[in-house]
């Protein structure tokens, strides 16, 4: 999968969240992609580990930082 269509899928995917009540922490982003990928057999293309909070990918957190930079994504403190 392109890097743009990753993004795409992830900011639908938090876009989704959000809709739903969500307050979209990264650690919930994470774990929810792990799930979109594993159960739903989505081609996204992550590497995961079992970290401190469940399972984590730093290609995903990289991926999250890129759309930030390219200003798909912005974090808001609550």
């Amino acid at each position: 999968m392109e890097n743009l269509e990753r993004a795409a899928v992830i900011t639908s995917l938090i876009d989704r969240l959000a809709k739903e009540g969500s307050w979209c922490g990264e650690t919930h982003i994470q774990k929810t992609m792990y799930f979109f990928q594993e159960l739903l057999k989505v081609p996204m293309g992550f590497r995961f580990i079992l970290y401190r909070y469940g399972p984590y990918s730093f290609t995903l957190r990289d991926e999250l930082t890129a759309c930030r930079a390219y200003l798909f994504l912005e974090w808001k403190k609550r």
